[in-house]
């Protein structure tokens, strides 16, 4: 039953087990705290199973709704550390029907690993070495629907707190593709809860929230708020060069080469003739 603060206290008690107390304390941190969905760390050690109980502890439990007053079902990630998109496609449960309420469904999605290799290989210090040709199709996102820039599953990053999921060299242009795609993606930012001068958590982004260390992530999230719609469409790949429209809202342009110089392309979009368009990162 639903959590009440004017009568936390009353009703008669019950015998329940950890997994029971571990549903009711989910469904206490949406609605007393009001979180809005979870992390779930190192998922792959934990029988699949248990997660049916997660679903079914917050199914429908969110009292915040949506704007057009639809339940906003609480959406949440594993960390399945791997690089088998078979098995984390197994971790991803997104059944929710709003026309059959009386069945639990769930809203469950996993990080994108095998798209952070990917940007991990190929956004390096060595332009020789870096392809976009072998970052596109990375993602776990074109395991349920064959598309994989859609954002209908799969939560991409660039860095993470462990210490094997540094960032790659050419962060700035990982955040940047990341961002810019459809679906979701997290920044990482560490807020030194536990000090300083520690290999974990690693340090993250420290223009994460702006100001003293810069904007560039501060820009990009606004960019994304701003002109992130519109249909992912590919308009030119190469080795060194990507480029995609977000269908009549934004053109991005990625280069993973690190020298200087210059270089131009012609390409489609779906932009009206004779629509100026405004570079918005100041890095062109």
């Amino acid at each position: 039953y639903d959590f009440s603060p004017d009568s936390a206290t009353t009703g008669d008690p019950v015998t329940e087990n950890g997994l029971g107390y571990l549903m009711r304390n989910a469904q206490w941190m949406i609605q007393e705290i009001g979180v809005d969905g979870y992390r779930i760390d190192a998922q792959k050690h934990m029988p699949q199973w248990v997660m049916n109980y997660l679903d079914r502890a917050v199914y429908r439990a969110n009292p915040r709704l949506n704007i057009d007053g639809s339940v906003r079902h609480v959406f949440s990630f594993g960390e399945v550390y791997d690089g088998n998109k078979g098995l984390l496609q197994s971790y991803v449960r997104k059944d929710i029907n709003p026309n059959d309420i009386g069945r639990i469904g769930g809203n469950r999605d996993v990080l994108d690993f095998p798209l952070y290799w990917a940007m991990s290989a190929n956004l390096t210090s060595n332009g020789l070495q870096n392809d976009w040709r072998n970052v596109v199709g990375a993602s776990q996102d074109t395991q349920d629907d064959g598309f994989g820039h859609n954002g209908s599953q799969a939560v991409s990053f660039v860095e993470a707190h462990d210490s094997g999921l540094a960032a790659p060299a050419l962060s700035n242009v990982g955040y940047a593709f990341t961002l810019m795609r459809p679906g979701n993606t997290v920044v990482y930012f560490n807020a030194k809860e536990f000090g300083n001068n520690r290999e974990f958590p690693r340090d993250g982004r420290g223009d994460a929230l702006g100001g003293l260390y810069g904007d560039r992530i501060t820009k990009l999230v606004s960019l994304r708020n701003t002109h992130g719609r519109g249909n992912y469409i590919q308009r030119s790949l190469e080795k060194e060069f990507l480029i995609y429209e977000r269908e009549k809202s934004a053109l991005v342009v990625l280069s993973n080469r690190l020298d200087g110089g210059y270089d131009s392309r012609t390409v489609q979009t779906s932009f009206a003739p004779g629509t100026p368009l405004i570079e918005l990162t100041g890095n062109a």
